[in-house]
C-alpha cells in the first residue's frame, strides 16, 4: 500500500485518529472490499496527543491495520491532534483530499461526540465534501467533486441508526485490524498509564457492542450508521417482507 499514489476510490473513511476507523467502521470497510469496492482512509491527525505509544509506532501500526482492512491507501492530513477545529484551513485540507481521491461515499464519525476531535471530524467531512463540489472555490485546484453520501458511525455517544450493516463474516478480521494497534491496547509489559482502550476488557466490549447491533437485525455481528438524507427504496416489500432473511419479529409483529 502506497499512501503517496493518486488512486481514486469508491469509499473514503475520514477519521480523527489512527485506529478510529478500525474500531468503529472496520467491519463495513472489509465488507465493502469483499464486495469489490475500492476503499481508502484519511486520518486527520497522527494521534500525537495519545497517552500511550509514539507517533512512529502508531504510523507503523496504522499501515498494518489498513492492509488488513484491504484499503488501497492510508493518507494523513497532519492536522493537530486534540486541537481540531472547523476552520477554513482544515475545511480546505479535507476538500483537497476529497478532490484527489474522488470517493462516491464517505464514512466519518458522528458530528456529536464526547471527544471534540471526533465531532469536529464529522463536521469537517461534511463541509469538506460540500466545498470540494464548488467549482469556483478559489483555494482549490482540480476538478470539482462531491460524494453522493456520508455515512456516520457512533463513537462514545450512541444514536438511533438509519441502518445496521451485517458484518458477521468480517468480524474476526476487524478484530485483527484493531489488534494491530498494539501500543494502544492492553499490554502488561508496557509501563504507561492505563487508558480505556488499554483496559483488559476493551476488545471484549467492542465485540459485545457488535453483537448488540447484530441482534437488532437478527445476525451475529452488526455495525450501525446514520445518514442525514432520506434513503430511497425502490421495493419496500423486498426490504421489509423478510423474504431474504429471518427478521425474528424485530418489528414487533410476530411472537406470543
Amino acid at each position: 500500500m502506497n499512501s503517496a499514489t493518486d488512486s481514486t476510490v469508491d469509499v473514503l473513511a475520514i477519521a480523527a485518529h489512527p485506529d478510529d476507523v478500525e474500531l468503529r467502521a472496520g467491519g463495513l470497510m472489509l465488507k465493502l472490499a469483499d464486495l469489490g469496492h475500492t476503499t481508502g482512509i484519511l486520518d486527520l491527525t497522527r494521534g500525537e496527543m495519545g497517552t500511550r505509544g509514539t507517533t512512529e509506532e502508531r504510523a507503523v501500526e496504522a499501515e498494518e491495520a489498513a492492509r488488513i482492512l484491504c484499503a488501497s491507501f492510508r493518507d494523513n492530513a497532519g492536522l493537530p491532534d486534540g486541537r481540531l477545529t472547523v476552520d477554513e484551513a482544515s475545511r480546505i485540507a479535507v476538500a483537497r483530499f476529497i478532490r484527489k481521491r474522488r470517493p462516491r461515499v464517505v464514512l466519518a464519525p458522528w458530528w456529536s461526540d464526547s471527544h471534540p476531535d471526533h465531532g469536529v471530524t464529522g463536521r469537517l467531512a461534511h463541509e469538506g465534501c460540500v466545498v470540494s463540489g464548488l467549482r469556483r472555490y478559489p483555494e482549490l485546484e482540480g476538478e470539482a467533486w462531491r460524494p453522493s453520501a456520508i455515512l456516520y458511525w457512533p463513537s462514545h455517544y450512541d444514536f438511533r441508526p438509519s441502518f445496521v450493516v451485517d458484518v458477521t463474516a468480517q468480524h474476526a478480521r476487524k478484530l485483527d485490524a484493531i489488534r494491530a494497534f498494539r501500543s494502544q491496547l492492553h499490554d502488561p509489559g508496557r509501563e504507561e498509564p492505563l487508558t480505556n482502550i488499554a483496559s483488559e476488557s476493551f476488545v471484549h466490549r467492542i465485540e459485545m457492542l457488535s453483537r448488540l447491533y447484530g441482534e437488532a437485525i437478527g445476525v451475529e455481528h452488526g455495525e450501525p450508521y446514520l445518514v442525514r438524507q432520506a434513503v430511497p427504496v425502490d421495493d419496500p416489500f423486498a426490504v421489509f417482507s423478510g423474504s431474504d432473511r429471518e427478521w425474528n419479529g424485530m418489528f414487533g409483529l410476530t411472537g406470543g
